[in-house]
C-alpha cells in the first residue's frame, strides 16, 4: 500500500480508498451506508473538500475528491475515525476496523478524471458476483445501487450534499445530453472490458500525464526536507529506476558501478545504495530482486542491512544530510 500524499498543496484531485481489516465487511446495511454518507458530508464541509464520485461497497469504499486546501490526511482521518465510532457503538466492536492507512492517488483530472469516475461507478457490478450476468441485468443493478453517486449523475436522485457533478458532466455536453453521454460512457464498461486507469499509476501514487507528474515531483522536491511525510511521499512518487539510483550514488561517491554492487564490497556508498533501493525502488522490485542486483545477497540480508542502516541514519546527522542530498539530486533530475 502506498503512503498517502499528505503534503501536496491545495486544489489537487485524489482517488481515495480503504477496506475492512482482513477484507472483512464494514458496511452491513443501509443504516451503515447512510451513516457513512452523513459523516462524509460533514467531513467534506469541515475540510472544504469537493466530492466528485463515490461508492460504498460491503468491505471497502472509493472516493474521487478535490481538496481545496492541503488537508487530505486530516479529512480522511476525521471521516474514518467518525465511522469507527459509529461502528463500535452499533456492533460493540473492538480492534481495528480498517485495513491500515487509506490509499490515495493524486489524479490528473484533465486526462484521467472521467476514467476514474467510470471506474468508481462500475464498482458495484465489477466487484459483486455479476460478471456473468447479461448486460441488461448489470445495467439495472448499476442504476439501482443506492450507495453510489451514479444515480445522482443520472438525475434519478438528489445529489449528496458534498457531491459536485457539473464539472464531470460538462465534459460530455450540456443539460440532458450530457447525462445521456455520460451514461453511455460509463455503461460501455458493461459491454467490454475497460482498462483499469490505475494500471498507469506512477509509484502507486500519481496518475497523470508526464507534465502533471513533473509538477507533483517538483512540489515534493521542494517540500521533502521539511518533514518525514514529505520524504516518504516523494519516494513513493518518484519510483526511480534502480539504474538511475545507482548511477547517482556512484557519481556522488566517485566509485565504480561494478565495485558498488559487488558482494564483498564494504563501504558507505554501498550501504546507502541498498537503503535507497529499498526506499525508492521497492514498488518495482522485491527484496529478493534487490539482493540479486547487489551481488546475489538474500532477501533477509537486504532486510537486515536496511534495518542497520536505518539505525545509522537515526544516529548520524552527517549521514542523514548525505542521503538527503542524494535524494534531492535524484528528485531534481
Amino acid at each position: 500500500m502506498s503512503r498517502p500524499l499528505r503534503i501536496l498543496g491545495k486544489d489537487f484531485w485524489y482517488h481515495v480508498t480503504n477496506r475492512g481489516n482482513a477484507r472483512a465487511d464494514i458496511f452491513h446495511d443501509d443504516v451503515d451506508c447512510n451513516a457513512w454518507l452523513e459523516l462524509l458530508a460533514g467531513s467534506c464541509a469541515r475540510y472544504h473538500v469537493e466530492l466528485h464520485a463515490y461508492v460504498v461497497m460491503r468491505n471497502h469504499y472509493h472516493l474521487f475528491a478535490r481538496t481545496l486546501e492541503a488537508n487530505l490526511s486530516a479529512f480522511v482521518h476525521q471521516l474514518q475515525t467518525a465511522y469507527v465510532s459509529h461502528y463500535q457503538y452499533r456492533y460493540d466492536h473492538s480492534g481495528h476496523l480498517f485495513q491500515g492507512r487509506y490509499k490515495a492517488q493524486v489524479v490528473d483530472k484533465t486526462i484521467y478524471g472521467t476514467a476514474v469516475s467510470r471506474y468508481i461507478h462500475l464498482n458495484p457490478v465489477k466487484v459483486e458476483q455479476l460478471r456473468e450476468e447479461p448486460p441488461a441485468a448489470q445495467r439495472r443493478y448499476l442504476r439501482s445501487y443506492r450507495a453510489s453517486s451514479y444515480r445522482a449523475y443520472l438525475g434519478l436522485v438528489k445529489p449528496h450534499p458534498a457531491l459536485v457533478i457539473n464539472d464531470t458532466l460538462a465534459l460530455f455536453g450540456s443539460n440532458n445530453d450530457a447525462r445521456k453521454a455520460y451514461t453511455r460512457f460509463v455503461e460501455e464498461g458493461l459491454l467490454r472490458d475497460m482498462e483499469n486507469p490505475f494500471n498507469n499509476t506512477v509509484g502507486q501514487a500519481v496518475l497523470g500525464a508526464e507534465t502533471f507528474i513533473s509538477r507533483v515531483r517538483h512540489q515534493l522536491a521542494e517540500e521533502q526536507t521539511k518533514d518525514s511525510e514529505g520524504r516518504h511521499s516523494a519516494r513513493s512518487v518518484m519510483a526511480i529506476s534502480m539504474e538511475d539510483m545507482i548511477a547517482t550514488v556512484c557519481q556522488v561517491y566517485h566509485v565504480n558501478w561494478r565495485y558498488l554492487v559487488r558482494r564483498g564490497a564494504h563501504c558507505e556508498a554501498r550501504r546507502i545504495a541498498i537503503w535507497l533501493a529499498c526506499e525508492l525502488c521497492s514498488t518495482e522490485m522485491n527484496g529478493k530482486e534487490i539482493g540479486e542486483v547487489f551481488g546475489g545477497i538474500s532477501r533477509s540480508a537486504v532486510a537486515k542491512m536496511r534495518t542497520r542502516f536505518a539505525q545509522e541514519l537515526s544516529q548520524s546527522r552527517r549521514l542523514r544530510q548525505r542521503v538527503e542530498a542524494i535524494e534531492k539530486s535524484i528528485f531534481n533530475t
